[in-house]
């Protein structure tokens, strides 16, 4: 006489192959995950780079002023005041701060991908853009983010597939 499962088996089989699709999406969330850190990094590095330029420029611009402003008080000149020499002197001492504060996060930046890339210690890391670039988008509205993201991302498909595995 034979035996009847009622479907068990295939069901048990079709649960097994959406528990397969739920780990091999829960991959992809990690595979996104260390994208997302890569990409975190490097444009860290980046930033740090633009800051850096940017502020070097300016401490130059502010030398350049304090320089000037010290011949003219010198010159016994009554636009500029002692105060105002400290002040601009003050300022440039910022400047250097903050570049090296922008260096201290180049570094740590460098240090981040050179860790996420699993590059030997001591590697140098040669970033392939000078800068950042501003990204222009079409914005769409958060319904439309929802809806696309409820789609593509590895997290909801592993949500999907662990649910109907599970009934």
């Amino acid at each position: 006489q034979p035996l009847y499962t009622f479907g068990k088996i295939s069901s048990f089989r079709e649960a097994a192959g959406r528990g397969v699709r739920a780990s091999e999406a829960a991959v992809s969330v990690t595979a996104s995950e260390v994208v997302l850190q890569v990409k975190q990094a490097y444009s860290g590095a980046l930033l740090a780079g633009d800051i850096r330029e940017f502020l070097l420029g300016l401490k130059e611009e502010l030398q350049r002023t304090l320089d000037s402003a010290e011949r003219r008080f010198e010159a016994g000149s009554a636009a500029v005041t002692l105060g105002d020499l400290y002040q601009l002197r003050a300022f440039v001492a910022g400047l250097a701060k903050g570049i090296a504060d922008a260096d201290q996060g180049d570094r740590l930046a460098r240090e981040a991908l050179r860790t996420l890339l699993q590059l030997e210690e001591g590697a140098r890391i040669e970033l392939a853009d000078k800068k950042l670039s501003p990204i222009t988008t079409d914005v769409k509205n958060v319904a439309e983010y929802e809806r696309v993201a409820g789609e593509i991302r590895p997290e909801f498909t592993q949500l999907r597939e662990g649910i109907k595995a599970r009934e």
